[in-house]
């Protein structure tokens, strides 16, 4: 899991090819990029797949 460098660092994860066209999973405020396993899974075979986690979930930094 990667973290972006502006504050607050927001967590992110980028599965499968760069080649191929990007999916993003965007959870619900309360959600962590955890939730779309599966989903990364089924698709990152023949896709780019963006997941990553809200401000103040999961592996993103708490804003205050």
């Amino acid at each position: 899991m990667a973290v972006t460098q502006s504050t607050p660092r927001v967590a992110y994860t980028l599965s499968g090819s760069a080649e191929s066209r990007t999916v993003v999973f965007v959870n619900g405020i309360g959600g962590a990029q955890a939730a779309f396993s599966l989903q990364v899974r089924a698709f990152m075979s023949d896709h780019q797949v963006l997941t990553y986690d809200h401000r103040g979930m999961g592996g993103s930094e708490i804003v205050d």
